[in-house]
């Protein structure tokens, strides 16, 4: 879980952890056009440095990369990837780089390799075993062209959940589909007709529901902004459950949330699963993990986020609320406006 106030810095940590998971998991290349433009936001003509912990085929390695500009695109200048050798891993040897023994250097690969790999694709995916090879979904609210696909798959697990009024909804091709409501008569209607009918939670389920069954199924990562965004709040903790169950969640699948609503945070087991987003005096984001500050888990963490007990700027400025307070009290009562 993800928490923070408002432009904390949420969704941009979000998008750097499915960029990051996508690079190097799933083989993508630096040329895509939602990574370039990432990219783009963060670049100031510095090597953009990126260090990676991981574990694949059961061998635990390290990875270091650095990104520059290549005239309207980006590429890899090195990357240097080590194995972990120490006979125990603790979370300090895990940082410690006398553990390692280098595995592979990009600038040290010989003509016949580099003309395999593109400038854009890390060195990282050819340690990846095709079994740990990571499905990533990101969610959004856009209607897709396999819109279809996604309300039976909707429909077959319970699309009721999300619209009790709702009875089935199925595709009947031709962009046609097919809807009855309770109480009412089936209906034939097109895609256009049909998104009208349906609430904007319910849409966000039908897009959800498949890239959810999925992740549970095979594993993988799930990546969520504002969880809370059209779901009510018990929608959201049955969501959050399903990942927390083995029966429902047998391959580790993994949901990286955003929420405002820190008490969503409540149901989690673990305080070291949420990591909380501010911004520095430069307005630069800082990331902490919630398990630094808070030790025991029996207290709640959403009283602990509201008062901001710790000073992680979890809680609205009280200073920006009065002369919010004021400001608003002045344009009510003057004639200026009226």
């Amino acid at each position: 879980a993800i928490s923070g106030i408002n432009a904390s810095g949420k969704t941009t940590l979000l998008d750097w952890l499915a960029f990051i998971l996508r690079l190097y998991f799933c083989n993508d290349s630096l040329l895509l056009q939602g990574h370039k433009e990432l990219l783009d936001r963060f670049y100031d003509d510095q090597a953009i440095c990126i260090n990676l912990l991981y574990k694949s085929n059961g061998k635990t390695y390290s990875a270091e990369s650095y990104i520059e500009r290549n005239q309207e695109d980006f590429k890899f200048t090195e990357e240097i990837v080590a194995e972990y050798v120490g006979s125990v891993i603790t979370r300090r040897s895990l940082y410690s780089s006398d553990k390692y023994k280098e595995v592979t250097r990009r600038s040290l690969l010989n003509e016949e390799q580099k003309s395999f790999l593109e400038d854009g694709k890390s060195i990282v995916f050819s340690t990846i075993s095709k079994e740990d090879i990571s499905r990533v979904y990101i969610c959004d609210e856009e209607v897709h062209e396999d819109f279809g696909n996604r309300v039976v798959l909707a429909s077959l697990i319970g699309l009721p959940y999300f619209d009790s009024s709702i009875e089935y909804v199925f595709p009947k091709g031709k962009g046609l589909f097919a809807i009855k409501r309770k109480g009412k008569s089936a209906e034939e209607v097109t895609q256009a007709k049909l998104l009208s009918m349906l609430s904007s939670g319910t849409l966000r389920g039908i897009n959800f529901m498949g890239k959810l069954l999925n992740v549970l199924k095979y594993g993988g990562y799930i990546l969520l902004d504002e969880i809370e965004d059209h779901f009510n709040k018990t929608i959201v903790m049955n969501i959050i459950e399903l990942f927390m169950k083995k029966a429902t969640n047998p391959n580790d699948a993994h949901l990286v949330f955003t929420t405002h609503y820190q008490e969503l945070l409540d149901i989690l087991p673990r305080n070291d699963s949420v990591y909380i987003t501010t911004r520095n005096d430069e307005l630069n984001l800082v990331v902490k993990n919630l398990a630094e500050f808070l030790k025991r888990n029996d207290m709640k963490k959403s009283d602990i986020l509201f008062s901001d007990y710790y000073d992680l700027g979890t809680a609205v400025d009280y200073e920006s609320y009065l002369s919010l307070l004021q400001n608003v009290e002045s344009f009510v009562s003057s004639k200026e406006y009226s």
